[in-house]
């Protein structure tokens, strides 16, 4: 039987924005480190170890600036998460992560630092966000009984793992197909293992997303 929810795994926003705390932690599921010199900035055409930006991702994140990229050689499309300067990734979040099944979360090609900004290299989801299908109608026909079987599919095994989201809303699942539709897991930013004091003790929530026991 999937395993149940664990408690207090809850949206944290302020509209469309997410609330960020101190020492909020990233993830680098099944990623490799990547070291990048000193001299990098941000901007279309830059050199990204082995990838190329192309265009800045439009994104309500606190946490990290969204860049889209393609490989150098093989073209293949990457996302660039770079996180902002304060922000640091927690070892024991990503240690659990990489326990992640790959139909569960965005995978994570690489991760790293850069001049003192940490960060992590994603696959490209072409379908975008559920928001995203939301507002355009894509899933329009699609039965919520199975977009709900899916994400709680993936939740599922994040839970399994010891972890607790804390970030869940439909602009952190991405659709990575359709028909069937295959709903992922992304935005591990303000994730943490299950502490059920914090999640309690935290007052940062949005009611209309909040766990009912907190």
């Amino acid at each position: 039987r999937p395993a149940p929810p664990v408690p207090g795994d809850v949206t944290i926003i302020e509209g469309d924005q997410t609330i960020i705390e101190p020492n909020a932690p990233g993830t680098a599921a099944g990623a490799a480190p990547v070291s990048i010199g000193d001299t990098f900035v941000p901007m279309p055409g830059a050199a990204f170890g082995e990838w190329v930006l192309t265009e800045p991702i439009t994104a309500t994140s606190a946490e990290a600036d969204i860049w889209r990229m393609r490989h150098a050689q093989s073209r293949a499309g990457a996302v660039l998460k770079l996180y902002r300067y304060g922000i640091q990734p927690k070892p024991e979040i990503m240690a659990a992560i990489r326990n992640l099944k790959a139909e569960s979360v965005v995978r994570m090609l690489a991760y790293g630092e850069t001049e003192g900004r940490h960060f992590e290299v994603q696959e490209f989801i072409e379908h975008g966000t559920l928001a995203d299908a939301i507002d355009d109608g894509t899933v329009e026909g699609v039965p919520a009984l199975d977009l709900l079987r899916e994400m709680h599919s993936a939740l599922a095994d994040v839970h399994d793992c010891g972890i607790i989201h804390r970030d869940l809303k439909p602009a952190n699942i991405f659709v990575r197909g359709h028909e069937p539709t295959d709903l992922i897991l992304a935005d591990f930013g303000i994730s943490s293992l299950s502490d059920l004091s914090l999640h309690l003790s935290n007052t940062n929530r949005t009611a209309s997303y909040a766990a009912p026991e907190a």
